[in-house]
């Protein structure tokens, strides 16, 4: 809905998306202290684990980029909390970001309680 507001016209038609193989190894971002989320994020988190648990033994705040996140399923974004879920529990007082969110994966994380475990900030357009 809101990208019918935003642009004035209804959404595009839905598109397969090609196979996007993650990668465990951390992506160059704006900065060193954020952990690049890779385009699309679907079925198991299963290399990207690694990646995770790693970045949070280097930084006391998670700060996940998700500017080239366009898509994740809900089977992932349900796992993916509960990994954050643990790594909160492991360390109270850590604090968790996503920034750069696009609005339907915000809705999602919204929908899945992600809210009271982090903060998301939306990409602004």
């Amino acid at each position: 809905m809101d990208y019918c507001v935003t642009f004035e016209v209804s959404p595009p038609s839905f598109v397969a998306p090609h196979k996007v193989a993650m990668a465990p190894a951390q992506h160059l971002s704006a900065s060193p202290d954020r952990f690049m989320l890779p385009p699309v994020i679907e079925h198991q988190l299963g290399a990207l684990l690694p990646g995770i648990r790693q970045y949070a033994e280097q930084y006391p705040a998670l700060v996940f980029d998700c500017s080239r996140l366009t898509r994740i399923d809900y089977p992932s974004a349900i796992q993916l909390h509960g990994v954050l879920q643990a790594l909160a529990d492991a360390a109270p007082g850590r604090k968790i970001a996503f920034r750069d969110v696009n609005h339907l994966v915000t809705a999602l994380l919204r929908l899945l309680g992600y809210a009271s475990l982090a903060r998301i900030y939306p990409h602004k357009y």
